[in-house]
């Protein structure tokens, strides 16, 4: 599929409801502002009253560089004659939240996703859209990789995923290779602004981008196809697993919720994480910015050592074996 077709594909299968759409002033975000835009007008609809463009200043640069990207943000959405909405943290603010946050990219990115969040909130959005492309998921896997991680979580980026209690998170690129949106806006005459921190190695992805995979893909020219069939691979395993974990039956109360042991310990150790994340996620005991990981839900994830005890604590989140029950509440 090309980019439009790409984008028209996502326009058509969507409910009705208002569009955000993240929009940096870089290549990737212009390109799907613009395809957005165009792919609602084809269908009949107003851009200027379906879609809100949404620019968010972390202040990591120099006033004067995200000036020049605000102002050509500006134009693009003067273009389509569409809404735009602005937002930024204090200066300094990402570097003091870096540490808790896991590092400066990741504090980057809540606060980003945060005001995305709030974006769709104030306008009545139903979809907040970004421009992450196949690049960026086979970056994000190979990452994954070399930190360690297995299992679903090798699936990379998903395509969309909740965001906010009405409002989903749709990335409509995400099969879309970065040559091919250079191409797109060379084709409509759009000149996208360039960070120039994407430049500097002293960011991790920048450094997988720019060093890292160059290097790998002069032995092996597939392997950005090939990380993204692995996170394919993995995102199809993973629907399995949330159908095994579905399968249980979760019962909801005063006191948190309760599942049937036997049933959950008859699980594979991905269903029976699976199924944990999902009960928390419900009792809101689950903060994105600090997921647990593998290693504390490991008891939970061997043989039934049977009794009543407690199986973990932590994390303001206790798991107990209750005779036939495994009881999860909050504390």
């Amino acid at each position: 599929m090309t980019l439009d077709q790409r984008v028209g594909a996502w326009l058509d299968r969507r409910a009705a409801g208002r569009i955000v759409v993240a929009v940096s002033g870089g290549a990737d975000s212009s390109a799907l502002f613009l395809a957005l835009a165009r792919g609602l007008s084809s269908r009949g609809e107003r851009a200027a009253t379906a879609l809100v463009a949404a620019h968010f200043n972390h202040r990591l640069r120099d006033q004067t560089e995200h000036e020049r990207d605000l102002a050509g943000v500006r134009a693009l959405a003067a273009r389509a004659a569409v809404p735009l909405m602005t937002g930024s943290v204090r200066a300094g603010e990402l570097h003091r939240q870096a540490s808790a946050a896991g590092g400066i990219e990741a504090a980057a990115r809540q606060a980003r996703y945060s005001f995305l969040g709030g974006a769709a909130r104030v306008t009545g959005a139903r979809y907040v859209c970004t421009g992450h492309t196949r690049d960026d998921q086979a970056e994000t896997i190979l990452m994954r990789l070399l930190a360690g991680v297995d299992g679903v979580l090798l699936s990379g980026i998903p395509e969309s995923r909740g965001l906010t209690a009405r409002g989903e998170l749709y990335r409509p690129l995400l099969t879309i290779a970065r040559s091919e949106i250079d191409s797109y806006l060379q084709a409509h005459g759009v000149s996208p602004s360039a960070d120039a921190t994407n430049a500097s190695t002293a960011y991790r992805r920048n450094f997988v981008r720019r060093e890292v995979i160059p290097a790998i893909e002069t032995e092996w020219p597939a392997l950005r196809q090939d990380l993204v069939s692995l996170g394919e691979s993995m995102a199809r395993y993973h629907l399995q697993v949330k159908k095994r974990a579905a399968s249980l039956g979760v019962e909801y109360g005063r006191f948190g919720a309760r599942m049937p042991r036997r049933a959950f310990f008859a699980l594979d150790a991905d269903a029976r994480l699976e199924a944990l994340y999902a009960v928390m996620r419900r009792l809101g005991l689950l903060e994105r910015r600090n997921r647990p990981g593998h290693a504390f839900f490991a008891p939970a994830l061997r043989d039934d050592p049977g009794g009543s005890r407690t199986l973990l604590a932590g994390r303001k989140t206790r798991i107990t074996l209750q005779g036939q029950w495994l009881v999860i509440r909050g504390e």
